[in-house]
Formats: structure tokens, C-alpha cells, sequence
């Protein structure tokens, strides 16, 4: 009788600490932009202050917004796309170019923020702006192997 009841403590105790760990995680998530965990604003990257990092800290947000969306967009038609394998009955070449288009319209929201940002730079923070670019572009070329082809390994799961 004193193994199960000591059992049991051990458990309880155990599960109360999992809770309270959980618990800390959960409420210390240090506060950030969807999609950019731990990195810093482009205000920050590219040193604005005052009016210009509020603003430019507001259209960063409101293009990650759209963007997801865009992304959120490209994926379904991406999904639908190679869902249409061995069905020659799907329209193809409809699904292709509303990927490319829609991959297109990322592209050139992408370009009208960078420029809506640079517009609220002097000349130093430009030069930061374009750095900050061109590594960005690089990072966004160079994905891993596993990030291109089908969506989920091929095993795209309806919803």
C-alpha cells in the first residue's frame, strides 16, 4: 500500500511540474512578428528612430500580413497543382500560371515595401537597407533541398 501511494505522489508531483515548465514557456514567449522569430524589426537592421521607424515598423507589419496571405495563397494553388498528378483532366496550365502570377504579385509587394521603406531613410540607412536586401535575397535562394518540390513530400492532405 505505501508503493502505490508513493507511486502516486511521484506522478502527481511530476505532472505538476511539466504543467508549472509549460506553463513558463508559454507565458515568457518573447513578443515578435509572425514568421520572424527572434529577429529584429527592419527599423532596428537598419537603425530608424522616431517617425520613420514607427512608420516603417507599421508598414513592415502590414506587409507580413499581406504576404502571409499571398503565401497562404501560392501554397492551396501549389497543393491543387500536384494534387492534379496523373489527372489529365485538371487544368494544368490554369493552376501554373495563377501559381506564377500569384508568386509574381509576392515578388512585387515585396519590391513596393522595400521601396516605401527606403523612401523614410538617409543615404547611410539606404546603403544598410540594400545590404540588408541582398542578404535577404540570398538566404531566400539558397533554402534547402527539402524545401522545393511537392508540398509534404507529395502527401497533401485535404482539410
Amino acid at each position: 500500500m505505501k508503493n502505490v501511494r508513493f507511486y502516486k505522489l511521484v506522478i502527481l508531483l511530476l505532472v505538476l511540474i511539466n504543467i508549472a515548465a509549460l506553463s513558463a514557456m508559454w507565458f515568457r514567449r518573447p513578443p515578435g512578428r509572425p514568421g520572424h522569430k527572434g529577429k529584429p524589426p527592419i527599423s532596428e537592421i537598419i537603425s530608424l528612430n522616431g517617425q520613420a521607424k514607427i512608420t516603417v515598423d507599421s508598414l513592415e507589419r502590414n506587409h507580413h500580413q499581406n504576404k502571409q496571405a499571398m503565401v497562404r495563397l501560392s501554397q492551396e494553388l501549389r497543393h491543387q497543382l500536384f494534387d492534379a498528378v496523373g489527372n489529365d483532366k485538371r487544368p494544368i496550365l490554369r493552376l501554373q500560371q495563377k501559381l506564377d502570377s500569384t508568386k509574381a504579385e509576392i515578388e512585387h509587394l515585396t519590391f513596393n515595401f522595400f521601396n516605401e521603406v527606403s523612401k523614410n531613410c538617409n543615404e547611410t540607412q539606404k546603403v544598410q537597407l540594400k545590404k540588408f536586401i541582398r542578404r535577404t535575397i540570398s538566404r531566400a535562394h539558397h533554402r534547402p533541398p527539402g524545401s522545393m518540390g511537392p508540398p509534404h513530400g507529395g502527401q497533401h492532405k485535404r482539410r
